[in-house]
């Protein structure tokens, strides 16, 4: 079994080098580069996992072996549904079964479970239909189970956190991104998360340092690059921010978190032909449509941002997302009545509004003084005062 486990070890490592050395950089920080909100992009090369930055066999009863498991088999399908997490596709390539399957076979895998929660979390931005009913109780269940198997897995309190945070369960959430940060301290994932958390509840300074410090320990994480991109947007640095969103496109134009950010950061940079062009060669997904039709719209390509719409329409927003991509598109073509109404079903459907462009994007300038604005702020728990006020807490 230790000679199945060292060759699984042995192929990462030897992919992870390979693409490391294609990047020209050597492997620093310890854990995969995470997507977004919780989340929504490709991530870095690398391959692990939280729990390696964790020291192991303290309380809670860890696993004895290095890697949670002496069954190789369940090993190799905790594998198979990490790689299917870190592709941030529809359906995660089967991610959730992958770890199901893991646990069947090992009841006390505890790195299964937090895999699990993980996967059952990422559904909520990949999926192109309606998550099923109850899922982020099944994802915190889930991270519950493994916490409660390995006290010490970091890797279990990302997707705490974020079930915590698609439910606006703020201070819940960022005391789990804490605890992460203070089981693994040298691991990029939980600054991340705790990066993002900062600049959507509109704390941007902190969120930028976070940012730059996970960007420290993970540089080659199109996400991490991504959001601090947005980051940088929010802080009143354009020039900057435009810099790294190029960045981000560099290190990964096929991760969805790349193709939904870097229109809008050059919409709102006042980069309008730059969004235009490149919203232009963007995919189309339940994911990136609404990036695609704002930038269209704000890059002065009316007839393309209807046509954006038109297509959503069509699917009567039945597909996952559909009320955020109709809310943007409208944002970007100045319909701030049905921008609202469509925030406003995004909100009722359960779509992880609050988790998508952070609301202080200067996108949002037009719908700030509502009242319909202020009640969705509300709804969601962030800071009413800074997000409706003339340029949402922006700090310039």
């Amino acid at each position: 079994d230790k000679d199945v486990f060292k060759l699984q070890d042995d192929v990462a490592r030897a992919i992870t080098g390979a693409i490391q050395a294609r990047l020209g950089g050597g492997a620093q920080g310890v854990t995969t580069a995470p997507g977004a909100a919780g989340d929504q992009g490709g991530g870095s090369a690398r391959s692990g996992a939280l729990a390696s930055a964790a020291t192991s066999g303290a309380a809670g009863a860890p696993s004895t072996s290095l890697q949670g498991t002496s069954d190789p088999a369940a090993y190799d399908l905790y594998l198979r549904g990490q790689y299917g997490v870190q592709q941030r596709r529809p359906g995660l390539g089967g991610a959730v079964a992958f770890f199901e399957q893991a646990i069947a076979r090992d009841p006390k895998f505890a790195r299964a479970y937090a895999g699990l929660a993980n996967a059952i979390v990422f559904t909520s931005f990949f999926d192109t239909l309606h998550p099923p009913a109850g899922y982020l109780d099944r994802a915190i269940a889930a991270s519950k189970r493994a916490l409660a198997l390995d006290s010490t897995l970091a890797d279990a309190h990302i997707p705490l956190g974020s079930a915590y945070q698609l439910t606006q369960r703020w201070d819940d959430a960022r005391t789990e991104y804490l605890r992460a940060l203070k089981l693994a301290p040298a691991a990029s994932t939980p600054r991340y998360y705790l990066g993002i958390h900062a600049l959507t509840t509109s704390r941007i300074a902190q969120g930028i340092d976070e940012l730059k410090r996970a960007q420290l320990a993970d540089p080659y994480s199109s996400a991490t690059t991504g959001w601090l991109a947005m980051g940088l947007l929010l802080g009143g640095e354009n020039d900057a921010a435009v810099a790294m969103a190029k960045r981000a496109w560099e290190l990964d134009s096929t991760s969805l978190l790349t193709q939904a950010f870097v229109p809008v950061i050059y919409a709102d940079a006042g980069r309008a032909a730059e969004a235009r062009a490149v919203a232009s060669r963007i995919p189309r997904s339940n994911f990136t449509l609404s990036s695609i039709g704002y930038a269209l719209a704000k890059g002065g390509d009316r007839a393309g941002a209807l046509e954006i719409v038109r297509l959503i329409e069509a699917r009567q927003a039945r597909g996952w997302m559909d009320h955020v991509g109709l809310a943007y598109a409208a944002l970007g073509l100045g319909d701030t009545t049905r921008a609202l109404d469509e925030l406003g079903k995004s909100a009722s459907s359960g779509e992880p509004f609050a988790r998508r462009t952070p609301f202080g994007a200067a996108m949002f300038d037009p719908i700030r003084h509502s009242a319909r604005f202020a009640a969705l702020i509300r709804k969601a728990n962030l800071d009413e005062k800074a997000l409706t006020s003339a340029n949402g807490g922006r700090l310039k």
